[in-house]
């Protein structure tokens, strides 16, 4: 008899492994639509026209070089088959989208002037990668089709955002904020939680475009958080709708083991930040 599998996300949930201060770090979001399916690695295995792939890998070098932190995620929508495609770009806070019909017409595409005005409304991008993770798409397409019904059509499934054992994963942009353990019974509350303009505490893994102790210290904030005005060794001060906001940076835990992955065969040891 096969022993039982063990989902990576159901494995740190139940070793009580903390969210907060885990989310990958990016300040420019790049979201394209890609229906085919996706590889374990689709950014870099994928049928895309190989000037649109060096484009691509341009653009994140240029981004880097000039301090910044790009990430690009593919999207798609089940049973989408109109003849366009969407484009996403997020940075600043502000979330264009763009229409188009050939991906080599990405590439004289000046993503500063040739997007659409800022979109005001959350829209919600839920990893649904399996290739990569299981628990992805296990726990994230559940997820996904609620939120599609909910938004009326703002939700996307992504590739791989990072953290597999925290599924489901749900991006909002433009705030930028990570969520994880976003669990169907849980999706109802979430979503108007986000849509009030609120931050749903008992999810959040952390603002994407901060560092990992600046993610950590948000959720300790009462008011509305702008930008993380400086920082140092022991805490994080933020520029808040209320003026300044100092917070203490909160000390991580004893180690514990965790699967970081569904296909690892081995556990590894992390400190999480010390739940609030």
């Amino acid at each position: 008899m096969k022993p039982e599998r063990q989902y990576c996300s159901e494995l740190s949930t139940a070793a009580g492994e903390n969210l907060l201060g885990s989310a990958p770090q990016v300040d420019f979001w790049l979201l394209i639509e890609y229906r085919q399916q996706w590889s374990r690695d689709p950014i870099v295995e994928n049928d895309l026209p190989k000037s649109v792939q060096k484009w691509l890998e341009n653009l994140t070098a240029s981004l880097e070089g000039q301090g910044r932190f790009p990430r690009i995620q593919f999207l798609r929508q089940s049973r989408r088959t109109v003849d366009t495609l969407q484009l996403f770009v997020c940075q600043h806070g502000e979330l264009r989208s763009h229409t188009f019909t050939t991906y080599e017409q990405l590439i004289d595409l000046d993503l500063e002037s040739d997007l659409g005005p800022p979109l005001k409304a959350n829209y919600f991008f839920v990893c649904t990668h399996g290739t990569r993770d299981l628990c992805c798409s296990r726990f994230g397409l559940t997820t996904w089709r609620e939120l599609q019904l909910l938004s009326n059509g703002r939700s996307w499934q992504t590739s791989h955002l990072g953290g597999h054992r925290f599924a489901p994963n749900v991006l909002v942009l433009p705030h930028g904020r990570l969520y994880g353990r976003v669990h169907k019974e849980s999706v109802q509350e979430f979503f108007r939680t986000v849509e009030r303009g609120e931050i749903s505490r008992s999810h959040l893994r952390g603002r994407s475009e901060f560092t990992k102790e600046a993610q950590a210290c948000e959720c300790l904030v009462d008011e509305q958080v702008g930008s993380v005005h400086s920082y140092d060794d022991c805490s994080v001060t933020f520029a808040t709708s209320s003026g300044k906001v100092e917070v203490g940076i909160p000390s991580r835990g004893e180690e514990i083991e965790v699967l970081a992955s569904c296909k690892d065969e081995e556990l590894t040891r992390v400190k999480p930040f010390i739940g609030t």
